[in-house]
């Protein structure tokens, strides 16, 4: 059929319609399909001689496969599209790229040279203002958002989604990016200690993603409105959020969202005195973490087993120190200050409190300093509902 459709000059018209097919089987939660259609078009574009858009094939291949937690697949592919980029593409597929390049960076716990990248990908002079690639419009500034809260950088973080507001940013802002807008404003005021607003602009959220079929973003959402149900002691609440959370995205298509809400769900099952389901829900997520190459999996997973007594906060705390992932530091402090007074550990608590409370006063991190206070005059209500 290809060897026709060659003679026919009809090639290229079939490598565009493989590309589409490829986006649509991605967005509806098909990722064995749409690689498939990625591959028959990258091929179609290689026997054309047609090298850039093979590239920017290969580039939407690597976001389907970053989706998927194959970092080092995607970061290849993404390297080899930068290269027939520089030499024969524009700056916006450059741009598009780098984009890319960070985000596998970011998932990786790399978020110096996240920042490094996508402030190169800014810099392209036909890169910005707001550089979309030839699929999808940019999240620039949102992804600018997530490496600034994952690094603790709450004022970076403001300042990105006050940008992402831009009127001018809305009118090229697809709705699925809206909706993402909608989530990151929710976590940052999560950080923040503002509890009410958080859950607005998370429930908010949850019906965008909805509204736009975007099971990802929706799944992500309700992690989050579970993590604020622990903060609030709302324990079953948040057991439920969790379960939403994974009922969204039942395919596993992005397993550092499944990863998170099982650590969450794993959570509020310990709060609430269900050891059998916690150890099952750890079950779950360790097996989900082996093999992957996403920091975040890993971590929850480390720091479940820590919550449930079959993990050790100590070594996972030097870990977190020496990383760049000052958000999920604070975190699991957090959680060891807990755990050491659900155990009526004085001296651990008072290790973990200071610790906390000297860093998150540092950070603007409202949020611990409101938990720590709520643990030393209502501890039933931080640790677990009555029995």
């Amino acid at each position: 059929q290809l060897s026709l459709a060659l003679e026919l000059g009809d090639a290229e018209r079939i490598a565009r319609a493989r590309t589409t097919l490829g986006l649509l089987a991605a967005r509806s939660g098909n990722p064995d399909d749409a690689e498939a259609s990625f591959l028959a078009a990258r091929e179609i574009y290689q026997r054309l001689g047609r090298t850039t858009e093979a590239a920017r094939v290969e580039a939407e291949r690597a976001r389907l496969l970053l989706q998927r937690d194959r970092l080092a697949e995607a970061s290849e592919m993404l390297r080899e599209a930068q290269e027939v980029f520089e030499a024969s593409a524009s700056d916006r597929d450059r741009s598009a790229n780098l984009e890319l390049q960070a985000e596998v960076r970011l998932r990786e716990g790399e978020l110096t040279e996240a920042r490094r990248l996508l402030a190169q990908a800014e810099n392209l002079p036909g890169g910005r203002p707001h550089a979309a690639s030839s699929f999808e419009e940019t999240q620039v500034p949102l992804l600018a958002a997530r490496i600034a809260l994952e690094a603790g950088d709450l004022p970076e973080a403001r300042r990105r989604l006050e940008e992402a507001a831009d009127e001018g940013f809305q009118k090229k802002a697809n709705p699925a990016r809206a909706a993402e807008s909608l989530l990151l404003r929710g976590r940052l005021l999560l950080a923040e200690g503002r509890r009410d607003l958080a859950r607005q602009e998370l429930e908010s959220a949850v019906e965008a993603a909805a509204s736009e079929e975007e099971p990802a973003l929706a799944a992500e959402a309700l992690a989050a409105r579970s993590e604020l149900a622990l903060d609030a002691g709302n324990f079953l609440e948040a057991a439920a959020l969790a379960r939403a959370s994974l009922e969204r995205d039942p395919s596993a298509s992005e397993p550092h969202l499944r990863a998170r809400a099982l650590f969450l769900l794993g959570r509020a099952q310990w709060h609430l005195a269900r050891p059998a389901e916690a150890a099952r829900t750890l079950r779950d997520l360790e097996a989900l973490a082996a093999g992957r190459e996403t920091a975040g999996i890993s971590l929850d997973a480390r720091l479940l087993a820590a919550v449930l007594g079959t993990g050790d906060f100590g070594p996972l705390l030097e870990d977190l120190d020496s990383t760049e992932l000052v958000a999920r530091s604070l975190e699991a402090r957090w959680l060891a200050a807990v755990s050491a007074a659900s155990r009526g550990d004085e001296d651990a608590l008072r290790l973990h409190a200071d610790t906390l409370r000297d860093r998150s006063q540092h950070l603007g991190f409202q949020r611990y300093l409101d938990l720590l206070s709520g643990l030393e005059t209502e501890p039933e209500k931080t640790l677990r509902v009555p029995s």
